[in-house]
């Protein structure tokens, strides 16, 4: 039998506290590119690998919640990163705090509804920074309906430029 991965960060309100100052960061300038939500996020005295994941994470956790909505039904449980050899290696969603509490986040603000703090532009902002989003709206824009998407399989979340021994240092 398997054994359940230990979940990055452990605690639950650092995870959210973080995930919720990357939804504050990308809502206050939602043009920000990647490398400079980085580096704000370093300079609020999170480390680079978890600045890194949490702008992958959080549009990525969102976005799933959302294409829940619309209707999609097979969702991976890994994701892909390249090892210092460029190997692909798949490591498990489910040990990645800040990817389950963005996809928390994400399921409120689908079935709750809009908060002052994640308005719908913000919501928006946010997801529209995923690479899943971008696949599913050019789907949508060359003629793909609800229902082909319903019947779709969401591949893994693939990040280029962090290494699988950067995210295992960093933990």
């Amino acid at each position: 039998m398997a054994s359940t991965p230990a979940v990055y960060p452990a605690s639950h309100e650092q995870a959210l506290e973080r995930v919720m100052r990357v939804i504050d960061l990308i809502v206050a300038r939602p043009q920000i590119t990647d490398e400079d939500a980085v580096a704000a996020l370093m300079r609020d005295g999170i480390g680079e690998v978890d600045a890194e994941l949490l702008i992958r994470f959080v549009p990525c956790g969102l976005s799933f919640a959302l294409l829940k909505l619309l209707g999609l039904s097979k969702f991976p449980s890994t994701y892909q990163v390249q090892n210092a050899a460029g190997q692909w290696v798949e490591l498990p969603l489910a040990a990645e705090h800040y990817f389950s509490t963005a996809l928390g986040v994400g399921y409120d603000v689908t079935t709750r509804g809009y908060t002052e703090r994640v308005s719908k532009a913000g919501f928006q902002a946010v997801t529209l920074r995923s690479a899943e989003m971008n696949a599913v709206n050019q789907y949508f824009e060359s003629g793909g309906t609800r229902e082909g998407l319903a019947g779709s399989t969401l591949g893994p979340p693939t990040f280029i430029g962090l290494t699988a021994e950067q995210i295992a240092a960093g933990r």
